[in-house]
């Protein structure tokens, strides 16, 4: 009897033992397979960005490929988004944009180009891993030493840049003619909506943003003798004028410095300026920055107007809520819709 009773002891102890043995193989077999599922992510609400790019230095927990890696192709038709906070990531207008710009050229590479390294878990549990379901969306790190290597800016971007007091916003201006000047393509701010191909427009151009004052957050030049003449001149200009405190003097005045040696007529326009294209203010920059609460409310703003894109002046308004029903909302509802699906009433947080 005590025989029997310890062998069905045993019987029982064994059963017990091959259903946890079962229970915890199905269990981490469902939550490794599930944090694999692309719908499980995680939605970060980035804090305000550090207004330092020490993270450039930073070679850790990286699963970027680099940009200045000799097998590193940003493709034929190129866009590019430059990230160069050290946030580690992108927040959801960002990531608005590369979507937006993704759908609107099936046909272009869409480059995001990030000075901080990128971690595992970010890759592909963030906003980051919606955009990689996009065929033509990649994306890569800067290390800025080499990646300005023997370069006209090379002493700006590893020595005088950290005197700047808009070190975010004067690497992301300097970068943008770099990167242009190295591969050619298009260069674009990452608090825009992309409503139109550029795949109409010439190979050089860039947009005003009113009147005389010629923006940087849409412009393109190519690899061949006007862009490369341009974005040389823009770099030497730069290098020979870089000022540390001013908001804009390194981008857009730059750019603004040089076209306007060549045409001044046509800045007062728009038009043809020896090769590069100068378009109008509505076509890139619809609403200008003093009336940016237009796209906060809801208002008829889209109709009888097609810009190639919307600019949303995040410098101002990143503190703002983007209502359900404002011109935002209906913008990113339109051309980022995996990206507003993904953050539902939280989009623009």
């Amino acid at each position: 009897m005590r025989l029997y009773l310890m062998l069905r002891l045993r019987f029982y102890l064994l059963l017990c033992l091959i259903l946890i043995i079962s229970f915890t193989y199905t269990y981490f077999y469902f939550v490794m397979n599930r944090s694999n599922d692309i719908d499980d992510l995680i939605l970060i609400f980035w804090p305000v960005e550090p207004r330092n790019i020490t993270c450039r230095y930073k070679m850790a927990d990286d699963m970027l490929p680099s940009a200045s890696d000799p097998d590193y192709s940003p493709g034929e038709k190129a866009i590019f988004f430059h990230e160069t906070s050290c946030r580690g990531g992108i927040d959801s207008r960002q990531a608005c944009a590369v979507e937006s710009a993704a759908r609107m050229h099936p046909n272009w590479q869409i480059n995001l180009l990030f000075i901080s390294p990128i971690e595992e878990l970010i890759l592909k549990k963030s906003n980051l891993a919606k955009l990689l379901q996009f065929k033509n969306v990649k994306f890569a790190r800067i290390h800025i030493d080499d990646y300005s290597e023997g370069t006209i800016v090379e002493t700006v971007l590893t020595k005088k840049i950290k005197e700047s007091t808009h070190p975010v916003e004067h690497l992301a201006d300097i970068l943008r003619v770099l990167t242009l000047h190295k591969f050619g393509g298009v260069a674009l701010d990452t608090d825009v909506v992309i409503s139109r191909s550029f795949d109409p427009l010439p190979p050089n151009w860039i947009a005003k943003e009113f009147d005389y004052n010629l923006a940087s957050g849409a412009m393109a030049f190519a690899k061949d003798q006007v862009g490369e003449k341009v974005t040389t001149d823009i770099l030497v200009e730069i290098r020979n004028t870089y000022a540390p405190k001013l908001w804009s003097y390194n981008g857009p005045l730059a750019i603004q410095r040089i076209l306007n040696k060549t045409c001044p007529y046509v800045l007062r326009t728009h038009g043809n300026c020896d090769g590069v294209q100068i378009y109008r203010s509505e076509d890139f920059y619809p609403v200008f920055y003093p009336l940016y609460g237009l796209y906060f409310v809801e208002e008829p703003l889209l109709e009888g107007i097609q810009p190639y894109m919307h600019h949303m002046w995040n410098f101002i308004t990143k503190q703002m809520s983007i209502p359900k029903d404002s011109v935002y909302a209906v913008l990113a509802r339109k051309h980022c819709p995996s990206i507003y699906e993904l953050y539902g009433n939280q989009f623009g947080i």
